[in-house]
């Protein structure tokens, strides 16, 4: 089975793990017995390592598999193993952080909770340095990590914030604001994590809990929220709680012997070292001496029944024993091949078959199915939402993501709940109680999906937006009336909630889980989430939420209630009437403004004048809404009312305020027949004003021009109706944010809004556009229209589905063979050199991965061309130019001339990202284009492909080095020595041809 496409050797590897590993591992001594285990539930467990008797290298390398686990667990010792890797010799264990934590009980005592982080590994493992960090989290804290290896060894790091919300935002790197970070040394066999002077830290109030531990890097993202309330960070992390850590292995008997090259690479088979001639020795980087074994180029796969065959046969006996006990000839098995990839991916997908329906019944799937709940499948939902396309907002809980059912329902999707390990199996009784929970004023559950690993929501969606949107977003009107509706109801939904036989907490109460629909009802959100990690009682000490909302109460002793929805509530009250955040200017905090405020006699001055309008019946409402607000936010969870209690004062406080303005019979016809007159009149005025801003901007923007040239002008109300008010963003780029759009017709549309556009170029927009839609060519995207009643013109385009080359490249590395690559490069070029080949050269000015788009066969599209034109004159070069640093030609930096050479630099690094599967700027702010050339004057350029394209065949190994050589060219200091794009394309096209005569593909047709 020699040279083996990579695909199958990767599908062979995941279910014969135990055919290949000794051409894999290369280790000493007798490979595995047949009867050995090569998985524990989704575990590999490769060799030299090992469950059962003689099943591993040595004893050092035995682990155990337990099986009362679902699935099976692997362990060595007491701590879980995963992610065993033969090629960096490193796997994963997951071991138990350092807390403390002070928790008041009473008004004179503390309850103090602590446990220390302790972890020794036992030959053949250390600790790896350059995988793992320490890391602390918490308020002035000192945290220190003590070490021992061949030396003691001891550090440490230090946070500081005088109170939570001084804290970096959520998010951003631990540099000493609330977490910290310290790197680990080399040879480290055993580390604890204790606090240092803990006794003489201040308190910082609300932070009861400190936490260190040592992790993988990249692992922990800082939260504001871990710093508050009781074990909240340990909560979230489940059950134990355990966090990864990276261990390096090795063979532990010596070092690799010298080759007879001097090398300290290749090496004669020798029995104490790698045991196969295609094998190759590694010296362990980390600690006491050792090695480990990679298979040479050429053989990560090997045929053992040919080498039995061969004279020498009797020294391959043990080495490569032929499975089954007989040889067959490999000459013409391109059928047997064929079968067995088809068995591979049979069991592949029934494996993955098997962990859906795992899922589906350990959420509860078949007594949801039984209540009548929908249970929508994965691929349905992925379906639904597009592939995740349309994010609409983004919570405590995960991401909420917009969709359209086969029926035409809009829906939203809430993705990655985080949910308590331990609770799964309540969750079906939980959402059984929310979809029964029928209110107007809550959001329905529509469904759910129980084939992820953590369960997906389906809920009714709701235009609008949040309250907060509403209230801080657009400024747009908003009556008192309107306001007062909005509480009352909120406040109904609820009260509702708290008063179900099994009460539903929030826990996250806000202005943003205040959804608004089109007739401003509101609709209460992300209820009963809380509810999914608590058991039925009155309180529960686990929940995320919102820090600026948080009852205080909770955050000393850690228990929420129905009177911590209330708090939360009064400071929403509270944003109704002032229209204030609640946090605001400098960080001030509403709720402490306005008690404060209120004891002074001063509130007045916080209203929204708006709605206040030095008009006293107006004044004496909000009045009452914020005494109400501030009985919510009393200390004393005692004095606080219900949320019924609430819902009755604010609709009393609605009806004197009515009775107030003389509506309580509503107005007199007089009254209204002026007001109605005085409307129409304003309206009218307002429409006019409005009316001539339009002409105006049509009018600068060549309007009358571009129609008679054909060109579909778009009002400004039909992309808002298109857009459905841009709520669906797909995009952003140096000229602004792209918004996904459907047309009457059904067609999909990307609308490009915010422009930027030079002043002084206004009365050339119009001649552009005509020269941009006049261009047709398969791999350019296409202009469908445009927009002149904005200040700033809007385009509109065809919609490309897949997205952008940068996504499928490094976002979700699905395979991309070599000959698409080919393909996509091709055309690419194609395009860019139809735009530089027009009378009226087109300069794009920011070629880059991320602005060449693929539809669903592959086909690319360049996309944000003429934005530079529509600045430029009609000449060779330009001065003004948006670009990304990473792709913009040295020499344009230099002088600021952009040229047709401008964009074939760009394009060669497009080129490197194709063939090597890096970013422009990859790892450690590497540069792609300065390392490839570097390694191109060295030789070396192999090492930096794609393993899934180089695969290690000859054939492709060259292929790549030719596209390798063309984005060399067109990477010259001197712009004389670049190509132009019609030249880069008819190498790619040589090179694209010469491959396939190697691959026997020489009569296909090159599209």
């Amino acid at each position: 089975m020699p040279l083996l496409v990579r695909t199958l050797q990767l599908h062979l590897l995941a279910f014969h793990a135990a055919l290949v590993v000794n051409a894999i591992s290369g280790v000493p001594a007798s490979p595995k017995p047949n009867n050995c285990p090569d998985r524990c539930g989704d575990e590999q467990i490769p060799y030299p390592f090992g469950v059962g008797t003689g099943c591993s290298l040595s004893p050092e390398f035995d682990l155990t598999c337990n099986e009362t686990t679902t699935p099976p667990t692997l362990l060595t010792g007491e701590a879980k193993v995963t992610n065993i890797t033969l090629e960096t010799a490193r796997l994963v264990i997951y071991t138990h952080l350092t807390y403390s934590c002070d928790v008041p009980t009473s008004n004179t005592t503390t309850d103090h909770m602590t446990t220390s982080m302790a972890l020794n590994v036992a030959t053949p493992f250390l600790l790896s340095p350059s995988e793992n960090m320490f890391t602390a989290v918490g308020c002035s804290l000192t945290a220190r990590i003590k070490g021992r290896g061949k030396s003691s060894y001891l550090t440490g790091c230090i946070t500081t914030c005088a109170r939570v919300n001084d804290t970096g935002d959520d998010g951003t790197p631990c540099s000493g604001h609330g977490c910290c970070q310290a790197s680990l040394t080399p040879n480290l066999t055993e580390v604890s994590v204790k606090w240092e002077n803990r006794r003489g830290r201040s308190p910082v109030a609300d932070n009861l809990c400190q936490y260190a531990f040592v992790a993988t890097k990249g692992w922990y993202s800082f939260s504001k929220n871990d710093l508050i309330g009781n074990m909240t960070f340990a909560n979230r992390l489940g059950s134990g709680p355990v966090v990864p850590v990276v261990l390096d292995w090795a063979v532990r008997d010596g070092t690799c012997p010298p080759t007879s090259e001097g090398n300290g690479k290749e090496i004669v088979p020798n029995g104490a070292a790698c045991v196969s001639s295609q094998s190759y020795c590694v010296n362990a980087s980390n600690g006491a001496p050792g090695y480990f074994c990679n298979c040479s180029t050429g053989y990560t796969d090997i045929d053992e029944c040919a080498l039995r065959r061969s004279p020498n046969s009797t020294m391959y006996e043990n080495i490569y024993p032929c499975r089954g006990g007989t040889c067959h000839d490999t000459e013409g098995t391109i059928g047997a091949i064929a079968l067995l990839f088809m068995l591979v991916i049979f069991l592949h997908m029934e494996r993955e078959n098997r962990k859906l329906r795992d899922r589906f019944n350990r959420n509860g799937g078949s007594f949801l199915k039984s209540a009548g709940i929908e249970i929508f499948t994965k691929d349905k939902l992925g379906r639904i939402t597009n592939k995740y396309s349309c994010i609409i907002g983004k919570g405590a809980f995960g991401k909420v993501y917009k969709g359209t059912t086969d029926a035409g329902v809009v829906v939203a999707v809430k993705r990655s709940i985080i949910v308590n390990k331990d609770r799964q199996k309540d969750f079906a009784n939980e959402i059984t109680v929310q979809s029964k929970i029928s209110h107007p004023n809550l959001v329905r559950l529509m469904g759910c999906c129980l084939e992820t690993e953590v369960p997906m929501l389906v809920y009714e969606f709701i235009p609008r937006g949040s309250l907060q949107d509403v209230l801080h977003g657009n400024d747009h009107p908003l009556p008192l009336e309107t306001r007062l509706d909005i509480a009352i109801s909120s406040a109904e939904g609820l009260d509702y909630m708290h008063s179900q036989s099994q009460m539903v907490l929030h826990g996250d109460v806000k202005s943003g889980n205040i959804l608004i629909d089109d007739s401003f009802t509101p609709k209460v959100s992300d209820f009963g989430t809380s509810r999914l990690m608590c058991i039925d009682k009155d309180h529960t000490n686990w929940v995320v939420g919102d820090s600026s909302y948080i009852d205080p109460v909770y955050m000393k002793t850690g228990l929420l209630t129905a009177k911590s929805d209330v708090y939360s509530f009064g400071i929403v009250l509270l944003e109704l009437v002032t229209r204030k955040k609640a946090r605001y200017g400098q960080n001030r905090s509403l709720p402490m403004d306005y008690v404060k405020a209120s004891k002074d006699g001063t509130a007045r001055q916080l209203f929204d004048e708006e709605v206040s309008a030095n008009v006293e019946e107006n004044m004496e409402s909000l009045e009452e809404i914020g005494k109400i607000a501030v009985k919510c936010l009393e200390e004393d969870v005692n004095n606080r009312p219900t949320m019924g209690e609430v819902r009755k004062e604010i609709e009393k406080c609605k009806t004197q305020w009515l009775r107030s303005q003389g509506r309580a019979n509503e107005f007199t016809w007089r009254t209204i027949g002026a007001i109605a007159l005085l409307s129409v009149l304003v309206i009218f005025l307002h429409m006019e004003r409005e009316n001539r801003k339009l002409r105006d901007r049509f009018n600068r923007n060549g309007g009358s021009f571009l129609k008679t040239a054909g060109i579909e002008i778009f009002t400004k109300e039909k992309l808002d109706r298109i857009t459905n008010k841009y709520s669906c963003s797909i995009g952003r780029g140096a000229f602004g944010k792209v918004y996904k759009g459907t047309t009457d017709t059904g067609t999909v549309v990307a609308v490009k809004r915010s422009i930027i556009v030079n002043k002084d170029r206004h009365k050339d927009f119009a001649n552009e556009i005509t020269v941009q839609s006049k261009i047709d060519h398969p791999n350019l995207v296409r202009l469908v229209g445009c927009c002149l009643e904005t200040e700033v013109p809007l385009l509109v385009y065809e919609f490309v589905p897949k997205g952008s080359l940068q996504d499928v490249l490094h976002g979700n590395n699905d395979p991309l063979p070599l000959e698409t690559r080919l393909n996509i490069a091709i055309s690419s070029a194609e395009g860019l050199d139809y735009m530089h080949s027009q009378s009226q050269m087109i300069l794009h000015g920011d070629v880059k991965s991320g602005n060449i788009l693929l539809d669903d066969s592959f086909t690319p599209k360049v996309s944000d061309f003429g934005t530079s034109r529509l600045m430029s004159i009609n000449k060779d070069h330009t001065n003004w130019v948006v670009g990304d640093s990473s792709y913009i030609n040295p020499v344009y930096m230099k002088i600021g001339l952009l040229t047709a050479k401008s964009d074939v630099y760009s394009f060669g690094i497009v080129l490197l990202e194709l063939v090597t599967r890096k970013k422009a700027r990859y790892g450690e702010n590497r540069s792609l284009p300065m390392d490839y050339i570097k390694a191109s004057k060295d030789g070396p350029t192999r090492q930096m492909f794609d393993d899934e394209v180089s695969a290690n065949v000859e054939e492709n190994m060259e292929c790549l080095e030719e596209v390798g050589k063309i984005a060399v060219q067109c990477l010259e200091e001197d712009v004389n020595n670049r190509p132009t794009m019609g030249e880069v394309k008819e190498k790619l096209e040589k090179c694209k041809s010469q491959w396939l005569q190697n691959q026997g593909k020489a009569n296909e047709v090159i599209p």
